[in-house]
């Protein structure tokens, strides 16, 4: 077969595939994103404060095919009073094209938020984003007032994988401090920290410790609030057809080279 014949050749095999198949069957490795982020309830320790006179445990979670987060999400939720057991679990999956999976969990030992997503279509128009929070809170008489402290540790981690696609993830471990206002009838926030991992490509994991230090009133009340927030989105990016019939090509005339050659 000479070179004319061979071109030819290479034109019909690469180019008629093409006329019959959509852009969604062109190649790609799927991209998925892995969040989650952990309050370790056992490891709190508090001063200057007597036993919380009340304390509430809650989380959430929805996923949804979209970018972003929609104006009224749709959420499974579930609160109750106490240092209890809750969990809230949301999926949207569709075997043809991917999933995302949310989860926000509270027990004895932990506070958990987790958020996957996978996009496993080279339809670019699927993407998947997920999300989940949960969080504890602890209600105090401050006595005579005088200096308070709270210490408590987390940890995060994440493993995006972009490949040929779009990822993006963030995980947060935070704490806030209210101190209650008679005039208002309302919670004031007086001091917040957290910490924050996002669109860590590949696989991180981080942990630590979060604090505070306040002069409490006396005669009044402190809120302790602590949670975790994670999120995840995947969608997919198909490989262009046209780079691949390049590869091909290319291919094919350093087949044809060395035959001439040999």
């Amino acid at each position: 077969m000479n070179i004319k014949k061979m071109i030819v050749f290479l034109f019909v095999f690469l180019w008629t595939p093409l006329i019959f198949l959509p852009s969604a069957f062109a190649v790609l490795v799927w991209p998925s994103s892995y969040n989650q982020a952990t309050i370790h309830w056992d490891t709190l320790k508090y001063t200057g404060l007597s036993t919380p006179y009340e304390s509430a445990s809650w989380s959430r979670a929805y996923s949804t095919k979209g970018w972003g987060i929609p104006v009224s999400p749709v959420y499974v939720q579930e609160q109750k009073s106490g240092i209890v057991d809750t969990s809230a679990h949301m999926m949207e999956i569709d075997d043809n094209w991917g999933f995302g999976s949310a989860y926000g969990m509270t027990d004895s030992w932990n506070i958990t938020a987790n958020a996957d997503a996978s996009a496993t279509s080279s339809d670019w128009n699927h993407e998947y984003t997920a999300q989940a929070r949960a969080q504890r809170s602890l209600g105090f008489a401050t006595g005579q007032g005088g200096e308070v402290t709270f210490s408590i540790d987390y940890s995060l981690s994440q493993a995006l994988t972009p490949s040929y696609g779009m990822v993006s993830g963030y995980v947060r471990a935070w704490s806030w401090l209210r101190l209650w206002d008679d005039d208002r009838q309302s919670w004031n926030l007086i001091d917040s920290t957290f910490t924050y991992d996002d669109n860590t490509v590949g696989g991180g994991f981080s942990g630590g410790n979060l604090s505070f230090t306040y002069n409490a009133p006396a005669n009044s009340y402190l809120m302790f609030e602590t949670g975790a927030d994670a999120r995840a989105m995947a969608s997919p990016v198909p490989v262009p057809p046209a780079i691949l019939l390049l590869g091909f090509g290319i291919a094919g005339l350093i087949a044809v080279k060395r035959r001439k050659i040999g």
